[in-house]
């Protein structure tokens, strides 16, 4: 196969470069950008981001996370029908070591306990479960209506990790504590799709959204701090704060449509959780897919970037008020994105990882 060169002095296949340039045009709800690829073969294009190292897993991608220091990764695939492998990399790539367990993993977890060895959350249809490195499993009490999502708090922020419990009753938000003790519930949360960790000012605080507008802001000791009700169906929001003042995305699905728009509002500086007034800035329709994994990161000197990874592949990059700065594509559904600062040099590491077999984690940095 011939090769030919990608712009930043890398070679790829013939057949890769082909593939990409299929991908610009779809799908065709996405602007006419600049197209970044951060796939297996191509990144760079416009220097937006260049890859600094990837892994290719074992098995079948499942999830992975990020230590709060940002010096060890870790990946979870599916060696078998029940048969969880967990890979530990260093902050350079390096694997540390593996381990396996009996069981299957649909979402991923760690949880970090201020202990010698990390513990896991893990989410296999309905249920949730906790584990650590020898295999010791512990069952949450999570009613059989199902969990839509959940976030983990660390030892650090003084958390257990909370469950936001969806469909019909018992619906609301649930904090376990390690070994599964239920710390608090707010069952008055009803149809909370999901729970994220987010920072309002200099606080840590929980939100959760319901998928009709309304979004609550929790403290990690289970009281509702703000209650705000925007338009549309919003079921994710994330905090954000600069020297221009606090921010909220709020992710909204259009029901019949699967459009996804991206509302960006914002606050004055310095005001409390339930004392803010939101400004909406602007919205944006982002494209017919499901968002499967968004993050804020410092990539560059100013101010932060709002990353969105989708079911089908794609990766956007936004500026603060929800414009599209760049826009990739994946082989697979993008299951985790997260920004961490690994080699220390005062910005920020992209780090993605996809699903299924030839999922891999990706760690990519702007130049």
């Amino acid at each position: 196969m011939c090769a030919v060169p990608l712009g930043s002095g890398v070679w790829a296949p013939a057949q890769e470069v082909r593939e990409l340039g299929e991908a610009q045009k779809a799908p065709e709800l996405l602007k006419p950008i600049k197209m970044v690829s951060l796939g297996r073969t191509s990144w760079g294009r416009d220097d937006y981001f260049e890859l600094l190292w990837r892994h290719d897993a074992d098995g079948s991608v499942s999830g992975a996370d990020v230590s709060s220091s940002g010096r060890e990764l870790w990946v979870a695939s599916q060696g078998g029908v029940n048969e969880l492998l967990l890979t530990r990399l260093d902050a350079e790539g390096k694997v540390l070591g593996k381990h396996s367990h009996h069981r299957k993993a649909l979402k991923f977890r760690l949880w970090e306990t201020g202990g010698k060895e990390p513990m896991f959350v893990g989410m296999d249809g309905f249920r949730l479960w906790q584990f650590d490195l020898k295999g010791a499993t512990v069952d949450l009490d999570i009613p059989k209506a199902g969990v839509e999502g959940f976030t983990v708090v660390s030892k650090e922020l003084g958390g257990p990790f909370v469950v936001a419990s969806y469909r019909y009753g018992d619906a609301g938000l649930r904090a376990f504590q390690k070994g599964g003790k239920l710390a608090w519930e707010l069952p008055e949360i009803e149809r909370a799709g999901n729970a994220s960790l987010d920072f309002a000012g200099k606080r840590p605080v929980l939100t959760a959204s319901n998928g009709t507008g309304k979004i609550f802001v929790v403290g990690l000791q289970g009281t509702v701090l703000e209650r705000t009700q925007t338009e549309g169906n919003t079921d994710r929001v994330l905090f954000d704060q600069d020297e221009e003042g606090q921010w909220m995305y709020a992710l909204d699905s259009r029901a019949g449509s699967w459009l996804e728009t991206l509302s960006v509002s914002r606050a004055e500086r310095g005001r409390a959780p339930g004392e803010r007034r939101w400004e909406l800035v602007s919205t944006e329709e982002l494209g017919r897919f499901t968002v499967t994994a968004w993050c804020l990161g410092r990539f560059e000197a100013g101010s932060r970037r709002l990353v969105v990874g989708t079911d089908t592949g794609w990766v956007l990059v936004l500026d603060r008020r929800g414009k599209v700065l760049s826009q990739s594509r994946f082989r697979s559904k993008v299951l985790f994105l997260a920004a961490k600062d690994l080699d220390r040099d005062r910005k920020e590491e992209l780090i993605v990882a996809t699903e299924g077999f030839g999922g891999n984690l990706f760690v990519y940095t702007r130049p």
